[in-house]
């Protein structure tokens, strides 16, 4: 179509490329919204995994600690015992 025009009609648009035009633009827009609720997803799974990350150090780390304390405790007593 472009070819068939002369220089000075080469910036007007004909009716099918303003349509292609008005199509391409619908199709950015709705990929831009599919792409910004992607996002917004993954910023929410990366939260929840934070959080839980977060749940399970706060729980596990006393615990840990808790039985590293504990089985010292029974090996200084066996070691004890022994002599």
């Amino acid at each position: 179509l472009e070819q068939q025009k002369d220089a000075s009609q080469k910036m007007i648009l004909s009716p099918e490329q303003e349509a292609e035009l008005a199509r391409f633009r619908e199709e950015r827009r709705r990929i831009n919204r599919e792409l910004k609720e992607v996002r917004r997803n993954l910023r929410a799974d990366i939260d929840a995994l934070g959080a839980n990350l977060k749940a399970l150090n706060i729980f596990f780390m006393p615990l840990l600690v808790s039985l590293g304390g504990m089985a010292f405790g029974i090996y200084r007593q066996r070691k004890m015992r022994k002599k």
